[in-house]
């Protein structure tokens, strides 16, 4: 005999912490994070020459620059559904556990070409986790990781030989070159 499935009956059986912190992130994805989205961006104004890797139809822009990093992972929800290409995460109060949480997602390939990381906290730590699943990344075009003065020539130097061996989509990386031995 059949058995008609609910809705009601599926939420009963998932845990109440897990509803509740998705709806809790759909809640600031709404409030917070969808008035810093521009789905249409005006290059000119921005960080990156996107047209140089896509056609302009497909520009799309999410300006978290110094956004609290409270709202970090829902901008990631965001930026998964809503098929962000740039993103920008300067001053967010990014550390080593942010881009961890960063790395997984550019494993997954998503279509994002780039991301700027400036002014963050992250150490050599961070940026190798970044690095490690960059190997696996093959659109994003451009990272931006100027200001970020935790970072030694020990991260950039795991950086250097991911894009200069494996990851030749990566082209453009912006940074400070006076913070690093030369």
């Amino acid at each position: 005999m059949k058995k008609n499935i609910t809705l009601q009956t599926v939420i009963g059986k998932i845990p109440s912490g897990i509803i509740s912190g998705e709806l809790e992130l759909n809640k600031i994805i709404v409030t917070e994070i969808l008035p810093l989205y521009t789905p249409k961006v005006n290059l000119s104004k921005h960080m990156f020459n996107l047209h140089l890797v896509e056609p302009a139809e497909n520009h799309s822009y999410l300006d978290m620059k110094n956004k609290p990093n409270n709202l970090i992972k829902a901008a990631f929800k965001f930026i998964r559904n809503y098929d962000v290409r740039m993103v920008d995460f300067t001053n967010v109060g990014f550390h080593d556990d942010g881009i961890h949480m960063l790395a997984a997602y550019l494993k997954t390939n998503p279509n994002l070409r780039s991301i700027k990381l400036d002014n963050n906290g992250f150490t050599d730590y961070g940026l190798k986790q970044l690095t490690e699943e960059l190997k696996y990344n093959t659109k994003l075009a451009h990272i931006s990781i100027k200001g970020c003065t935790s970072i030694s020539d020990v991260g950039l130097k795991d950086l250097n030989d991911v894009i200069t061996s494996i990851n030749t989509v990566l082209f453009q990386i912006d940074l400070d070159t006076s913070q690093f031995d030369h």
